[in-house]
Formats: structure tokens, C-alpha cells, sequence
């Protein structure tokens, strides 16, 4: 909640559904504490998904790094406030492959 208060986006990335995954807990603690921000989640949503490998799934819905950092991006752009143009510059470091294999492991890195 503190990162809350003090950031003015969350972002949630995971490897499996949207619907009762991470980005909807934490929309939920959020919502619990009285805390409003903007939320971004990536994620598979539910809906029927072409078949393919885990990569070609991930980019035919723009959950590669490179996808979800133009998306953060944008919105970054759109808000308001100093804390939000001083994460653009530091985006790039984020989602680097090997970054995001910590946190996201899969075939897709």
C-alpha cells in the first residue's frame, strides 16, 4: 500500500489469467484501503486464445517486454506529475529479457 501512495501507476505482469490473477488482488487490497490509482495489468484474458507456442501466444497478445514497455510507456505519458517522467528514462532497464525472466519465467525470454 505504501508503493501505492507514493507512485502514481501499478503495474502487474503475469503469466497466466487475468481474471483472479495478481493485478485483480492487488486492485482489490487497493480498493479495500481506499486507494485510489491506476492499475495496468498484462496477462492472458478470458477469452478463447488461438493455439501456439508460449512465445507466439505472448506476442500475438502484447505480453512481450517490448509490448508491455510501449504500453506503460503511453500511460506514463498521459499522467501528470514529475514521479511519472522520471520513470520513462528507467523503463527501458526494467524490461530487459533478463530482467523479466526473474519475474516472468517462460520460454518467451
Amino acid at each position: 500500500l505504501e508503493a501505492a501512495r507514493t507512485h502514481e501507476l501499478i503495474v502487474t505482469a503475469e503469466e497466466g489469467a487475468l481474471m483472479g490473477g495478481a493485478g485483480d488482488a492487488v486492485m482489490e487490497v487497493l480498493s479495500d484501503a481506499g486507494v485510489a490509482i491506476p492499475v495496468m495489468r498484462f496477462g492472458i484474458p478470458d477469452e478463447f486464445i488461438e493455439q501456439g507456442t508460449q512465445k507466439e501466444i505472448y506476442e500475438l497478445l502484447g505480453l512481450t517486454p517490448q509490448a508491455i514497455e510501449a504500453r506503460v510507456r503511453e500511460r506514463l505519458a498521459s499522467l501528470d506529475g514529475e514521479a511519472a517522467e522520471a520513470l520513462l528514462p528507467l523503463l527501458s532497464k526494467v524490461f530487459r529479457p533478463e530482467v523479466l525472466h526473474r519475474v516472468l519465467p517462460g520460454e518467451m525470454f
